[in-house]
């Protein structure tokens, strides 16, 4: 994953001038751009100077029509159809804490501190899909969520990838596949591809309890 590189290489940058070639990045998911902003703001945290260079047309047009690239210097774009998602960043009171806190939100560490077993990253994200495995404790509600979202992508035939740390998982054609990642990501991203071209209408069998959701 080319994000968790870009961490890993800009992870100790302090007051430096920071500048991002994308000149090679002839595509980049939108769903990937609050990922790709984390990234960035902390490196901004750390004091350094963050400049995005010579970004291909294609690219610049998407993350200025979404704002992404209003945060770097760069005018919105009007997105007269409708096209893209609007960036948004989300500022905590305390901002030096909750960057903090999500850097500590890992799968692995929290099925590690739930289950006590010493699983690596991908294993854990497996053991978090699962049917009522969940990391919540006492009466809070969970362990149906990733089931549930697996199960329509298994019919609506599309995608999900989930990112932790150095995990990588990912179900399509009704297949999990996970990998080790060379670089971990400082945090843990989920991402869903729904099939459009899919025209079923989907409900549940039943509906589940409030508190296995």
């Amino acid at each position: 994953m080319a994000l968790a590189g870009l961490h890993a290489q800009t992870k100790d940058c302090f007051l430096d001038d920071v500048e991002i070639d994308m000149q090679a990045t002839d595509w980049l998911d939108a769903d990937m751009c609050a990922a790709f902003g984390a990234i960035l703001y902390r490196m901004e945290d750390n004091l350094n100077t963050v400049r995005l260079t010579n970004i291909q047309s294609g690219v610049r047009n998407v993350l200025s029509k979404n704002g992404f690239l209003s945060h770097y210097g760069r005018t919105k774009m009007p997105d007269h159809w409708g096209t893209t998602v609007s960036y948004k960043r989300f500022d905590a009171d305390d901002d030096r804490y909750f960057a903090s806190y999500i850097e500590d939100e890992f799968i692995q560490r929290n099925v590690r501190r739930h289950t006590g077993d010493d699983m690596t990253p991908e294993e854990a994200i497996e053991w978090a899909t699962r049917a009522n495995n969940t990391t919540k404790r006492g009466d809070v509600p969970g362990g149906l969520g990733l089931k549930l979202l697996c199960e329509f992508i298994d019919l609506n035939g599309g995608s999900l990838q989930i990112v932790s740390d150095a995990g990588y998982w990912r179900r399509n054609d009704r297949q999990n596949k996970t990998a080790r990642l060379q670089d971990a990501f400082p945090g843990t991203v989920v991402s869903v591809e729904i099939n459009t071209a899919d025209r079923n209408s989907y409900k549940l069998s039943s509906e589940p309890e409030t508190d296995d959701i």
